[in-house]
Order: C-alpha cells, then structure tokens, then sequence
C-alpha cells in the first residue's frame, strides 16, 4: 500500500490490528518525529527505514511510504549491525523469512550479514536491503517505536515463505584487480599500487578515455561499480561512493582484502531486464500466487 503522506500513512496504520507492518520511507520530507506517536499508539510490531525514493504503483516517487502488512506470526529484533552477538539469539518460530533492513553506510554490514544467515540459513530465508540518504552521509534511517538509529539492522522473522531471485545486469569491462590493503568498506590499494589511481586508469584506458577527479568522484563512479568475484554465482556489487584525498576509495559495504574484483558498467536495459527477470525467478520458485513482490536496486 502507498501513502503519499503522513496523514494517508496514519490513517492506514489505523486500520491494521495484527501481525507486523514495514514501512519503506522517501528520504525528501521525511520527520521521524511526526509519525513516531502514531507508531507507538499500536499494539502491533512497526518497523522501517528510510530510502532516496521508492517505486510503487508503476511510478517513482521521492516522498511517501510504501507500507508492508504481514499478517502471520513474527519476531522483531534491533540488533547492532557491528557488534551483534547472533549466537545468543534464539527464536521461538521455526522457519519461514527474515526481512533484514541495514543502515547502508554502516561499517560491518558484510560480517552482520554472513553470521545471521549462517546461524539461520538452515530454516529461513532471507531478504531485504540497505537504506540510507541519497547524500551519502551516514544518518540515523532504521527505526521502530521507540526511536530512529544507525548503525542498527532491524531483522522481521515472519512465517511466510519466499522467493529470490538474484541478477543485476552489469558486465564486466576489466580485472581481475586484487583488493591488496582494504579496511572494512574503504579500499586503499589495488594490485599494490593505489587505489584511486588504479581505477581511474581503468577507466580511462577500458571507458572511452573517461575522466574520474577525487572532488567529483561519485559523479562518474555510481555508473561503475566494483564487482567481487564468487565462483558459480553473479559478482557481488560493490558501489564505490567516494574518494579521499589519499585515494582511499570508500564503497558501500566491506571489500574483503585479497579478493578479486572487477570493474562493471551497466546499460539501462539490461539492467531493466535483470531486474524482470529476477522477480520471474522468483514467483517461478514458490506454488502460490504472491502476496508481496518487492525489487531492490542500486540508486544512482
């Protein structure tokens, strides 16, 4: 359900009385604090996260909701997306879906990630996605009743089951490059030299002769995204967002050092395509007819 504002968002929370509600947020016009006694006054679990925009009925938009209701039995956690301690975490519910929502600049995410579905891949799956401001600068975006949080990661356990598909529809134009001195998100070498040196002349000798600057770095980068290689599978995105006057490169979410990357670029249609396809692999993979499709993406 879309709400295009907080009057049409509180009048919709008013008429749900079971299960869990997610609210997805627009960034633009967006006060935690206009909507937070309403969320309080349920009874029910509400959780969310903010976004640069969202795609609902057919159409962008930069403000409003998109509010999710799932009426089956849940679990709620808030959990610190770099300090939890998930072996300590037991759940009453047995199997079903995690919907994970991330503060998307947080440090950490990658090792939050790899233990939840380690510790519970065998009866869940999992779905979900990075928020945060179209600006790039880390800002408080997870929240539930009692407040608005980064670096937090809020996981709703519910009893419905899903189905993934995954394709992003970038291709490789060079690599493989090793990741030679990484700390968490941010790369300082590739191939032992430095990093920003390195991609930028990859750009330049494999882009047409494309110029990269560290003032206006993500200008030209949010259209070529690093890609780490994982055997059998589609390399996983990395977006580099920005470039310090060392030339550190900064991504969102951790670069594993010594990994092999590439550089990508995207065309518009197939990266349309990989989107299409990947929503029919995923209502390929489950009998019933879907009550819930959602689509995440790189904004850029």
């Amino acid at each position: 359900m879309f709400c295009k504002d907080n009057q049409a968002l509180i009048q919709q929370l008013e008429e749900i009385d079971n299960g869990v509600v997610v609210i997805l947020a627009c960034e633009k016009g967006f006060d935690f604090s206009k909507i937070q006694p309403h969320l309080k006054n349920k009874k029910i679990p509400v959780v969310g996260a903010f976004f640069p925009g969202i795609i609902a009925q057919e159409e962008l938009h930069y403000s409003g909701y998109l509010l999710l209701h799932f009426e089956s039995s849940c679990e709620v956690h808030v959990l610190d997306s770099k300090e939890a301690e998930l072996d300590s975490l037991e759940l009453d519910m047995k199997s079903g879906t995690g919907f994970v929502l991330l503060d998307g600049l947080a440090d950490g995410n990658q090792e939050f990630l790899n233990k939840i579905f380690y510790r519970f891949s065998y009866s869940f799956k999992f779905v979900g996605s990075g928020a945060g401001s179209l600006e790039l600068v880390q800002k408080a975006c997870i929240f539930d009743k009692d407040g608005i949080y980064q670096n937090k990661a809020i996981v709703v356990f519910i009893e419905n089951n899903v189905g993934i598909g995954i394709k992003h529809g970038y291709d490789r134009i060079a690599g493989p490059i090793i990741a030679t001195q990484t700390d968490d998100s941010r790369i300082a070498e590739l191939n032992w030299e430095n990093a920003f040196d390195v991609y930028a002349s990859i750009l330049k000798d494999e882009a047409a002769g494309l110029d990269i600057s560290k003032d206006s770095f993500f200008d030209v980068s949010k259209g070529y995204p690093l890609g780490i290689s994982y055997k059998g599978y589609e390399d996983i995105v990395r977006d580099p967002i920005s470039c310090n006057p060392d030339g550190v490169i900064n991504c969102i979410d951790d670069i594993p050092e010594n990994a092999a990357l590439y550089v990508l670029r995207g065309e518009s249609q197939k990266l349309i395509n990989a989107a299409k396809e990947s929503c029919e692999e995923a209502m390929s993979l489950e009998d019933k007819d879907p009550t819930h499709c959602l689509l995440s993406f790189q904004w850029s």
